[in-house]
């Protein structure tokens, strides 16, 4: 299969102060992290909250904030095209036309006074050669594939007046306005009710299966829609790839004790006490990181190297990598 996405050697760090000394923190969001994702293909990136997911996600867009925060080094390359060094006119025509974005929040990607058309219209006048008339039709017929009712009358609507899921079908529409390659869907499914969470899935597994999307990257934080939806898998701790996967491979044998941790927790699978499983402790501050392995203070499979040095991601099957000492243990 042929790269649609290459994230090369990614680090993206960011900046405060210490309350006490007035020093500087570097704060190590995404630290060295490199991926690949193919055409064709639902890439799945899970991890907790912190594990450094949608910061990632902001990269390959260059929506860090800054000073705050700054893209270190690394390239992002798409169709062999290094995204991070475009700027102004060449950034915009990547960002909603080839590569778009579905944020957790529908409130963060509409705005709340424009109503529904103006907001598909702009998109699609943007970037593709339409007029607004052409657009709205378009926009009807997109709202139309989302499954909204009477969409020809509620297009005219405001944001505010549709439900959480409602609102996450028109953010869908509005990043398929402009026919992008690549769909970056960051928990796109966390705010809604297990019944509209699979209902919005299904539909985005739909039009990947009928070419209206060529890839997708699904971040979530559970892996339980990981195997259900996803075709490969990216496991993230502490900024880092722990493990990466065909996601039938890894649910049938997970190698890192994170992902094992992240599969029972998913599954709900209960101990002796008839408890739902959870990984104990909690993920370290990025302020505070373990030396050696990012995961060692959380783990019950150490060893004595996972203390004082950090794992190299290494190929343990065909396309299955893992970053552990378990594995790696010379």
């Amino acid at each position: 299969m042929n790269k649609i996405l290459q994230i090369l050697n990614l680090k993206t760090y960011f900046f405060a102060s210490d309350e006490k000394t007035n020093k500087e923190i570097v704060l190590k969001a995404v630290d060295d992290v490199s991926l690949d994702v193919y055409e064709d293909e639902i890439l799945g990136i899970v991890g907790e909250s912190g594990s450094g997911k949608t910061v990632t996600a902001q990269s390959i867009m260059q929506l860090i904030p800054e000073p705050s925060g700054k893209i270190m080094s690394g390239e992002i390359l798409y169709k062999g095209e290094d995204v991070l060094k475009k700027k102004g006119e060449d950034l915009r025509k990547i960002r909603g036309k080839e590569i778009a974005y579905i944020f957790q929040e529908t409130y963060t990607s509409l705005n709340p006074v424009i109503t529904v058309e103006e907001q598909i219209c702009e998109v699609i006048t943007t970037h593709l050669d339409k007029s607004y008339e052409e657009a709205a039709k378009i926009s009807v017929e997109l709202l139309v594939s989302m499954g909204i009712k009477d969409a020809a009358e509620r297009i005219k609507d405001y944001p505010h007046q549709f439900s959480g899921g409602m609102r996450q079908r028109i953010a869908l529409a509005m990043a398929l306005a402009a026919n992008p390659s690549l769909l970056i869907a960051d928990e796109p499914t966390t705010m809604l009710d297990v019944t509209i969470q699979k209902q919005i899935l299904d539909l985005l597994v739909s039009f990947k299966k009928n070419k209206v999307l060529t890839s997708v990257i699904f971040i979530t934080h559970n892996l339980g829609l990981v195997a259900k939806y996803c075709d490969r898998v990216a496991v993230m701790y502490a900024g880092k790839i722990q493990e990466v996967s065909p996601v039938a491979e890894l649910i049938k044998t997970p190698l890192h004790p994170y992902t094992k941790g992240l599969l029972y927790a998913s599954a709900f699978i209960k101990d002796k006490d008839n408890k739902v499983y959870i990984i104990p402790g909690n993920t370290p501050s990025l302020k505070e990181l373990p030396q050696g392995c990012k995961f060692c203070n959380r783990c019950t499979e150490t060893i004595d190297k996972c203390f004082k040095d950090e794992p190299e991601l290494i190929e343990i099957k065909p396309n299955h990598f893992v970053r552990c000492h378990l594995y790696n243990n010379e």
